[in-house]
């Protein structure tokens, strides 16, 4: 039996290979956690090839580069010689490619559409499509927490001047709030607001630059730092402490916060893992900031940057995300996907990872002595 055992780990266990989508920065090579993914599936032996969205394409069960981006990884130091050889397309495949999804991605459909080719090919994405699109949108993000039962600030869309007052009362007026712009990332489009004067000036400047710019208004909650949970398939990978900028509202790392190692209680655990299950995350970090006691979930990012929590932890995060994908039982297809570990709650019992399936080929079978169906 033993021998059995050990035969499957052995061939859920393997190698595989990688494709990294993102978008070319301006002045770097690649964007931080990119160029990691790189380095560290080189020296884990895993074959790795990131993607250039602006100029990449997937066809005939392989990605290519156009013929720009070849010039442009011909002239580089850094890359590794897989991502400069491979002229004729890197070959991928459902048994054993894996896709980790970056998140400048999510700023253009027609790149998100890449995302979709992949998992139509049954390609296990990291994240998937529609987790990616939920996390991006800030509003969506904060209705799914609040389904979920996931504390969050008070949260309300802000449509024209003339429902302002509507969406104000929701959250209850009272100044200092925040205005965020639905999608953002490293701070930016998050606004400090004084007062009501300051608010209505704001919308207007904002809806007179481009008519359709999406809005809401949240509820502020003071707090001199914010916490950054890395949740990897259920489970948490690290967490940091983030400090208040000085003179400023914002704990990002990317704008010069100072991050330390942070311990998580039990029910900051639960919340942040039912913050990633709302979303049906792979990958994700989860923020969170702390009023006394309580602890409120600001949202939910698809696509974690290590850069500054490797720092804070001394933990090497991308080996690990690696290592943890070299089993094939972490993978999750989206579009082939009959059943999955879910994290319930069960009366008596506590919370549990179950695995939820038709448990038979031919019929779905409820062993059970008493039922009662609902809906």
């Amino acid at each position: 039996m033993e021998k059995f055992k050990s035969f499957i780990t052995e061939e859920n266990d393997e190698n595989y290979r990688l494709i990294v989508l993102s978008n070319k920065p301006d002045k770097n090579e690649y964007f931080h956690t990119a160029e990691r993914l790189l380095k560290e599936s080189k020296a884990l032996g895993i074959p790795a090839y990131v993607v250039f969205v602006e100029s990449g394409k997937i066809a005939d069960g392989k990605v290519y580069q156009s013929d720009s981006g070849f010039e442009n990884a011909k002239n580089s130091k850094t890359l590794t010689k897989l991502q400069t050889d491979v002229k004729e397309g890197f070959e991928i495949s459902s048994d054993n490619t894996l896709a980790i999804v970056r998140g400048s991605v999510a700023s253009r459909d027609a790149w998100m559409d890449m995302v979709s080719q992949l998992e139509k090919m049954g390609i296990s994405c990291v994240n998937s499509r529609a987790t990616i699109e939920m996390c991006a949108d800030k509003y969506w993000t904060a209705l799914r927490l609040a389904d979920a039962g996931v504390p969050t600030p008070k949260t309300a869309l802000v449509q024209s001047e003339k429902s302002l007052q509507a969406s104000l009362d929701i959250i209850g007026e009272e100044y200092p709030l925040i205005l965020k712009t639905l999608r953002g990332s490293k701070g930016i489009g998050v606004i400090f607001i004084e007062s009501r004067r300051q608010l209505s000036s704001l919308l207007q400047l904002l809806w007179k630059q481009d008519e359709t710019t999406e809005i809401l208004v949240q509820s502020y909650i003071k707090s001199n730092f914010d916490v950054r949970v890395i949740v990897l398939n259920g489970k948490i990978q690290a967490a940091m402490r983030r400090d208040v900028l000085k003179g400023d509202f914002r704990s990002n790392y990317s704008r010069g916060a100072k991050v330390r190692e942070y311990k998580l209680n039990e029910e900051e655990i639960t919340i942040c893992l039912n913050a990633d299950k709302a979303v049906n995350g792979v990958w994700t970090a989860v923020d969170f900031i702390k009023k006394g006691k309580e602890t409120f979930v600001l949202e939910v990012n698809s696509s974690p940057g290590t850069e500054g929590i490797e720092e804070a932890t001394g933990k090497n995060l991308i080996k690990e995300l690696l290592q943890h994908f070299k089993n094939r039982d972490n993978w999750r297809h989206s579009a082939l996907e009959i059943g999955r570990f879910e994290r319930i709650s069960i009366e008596g019992v506590g919370d549990i990872v179950a695995n939820f399936d038709t448990g038979n080929s031919a019929r779905c079978i409820i062993h059970a002595d008493k039922w009662d169906v609902k809906k």
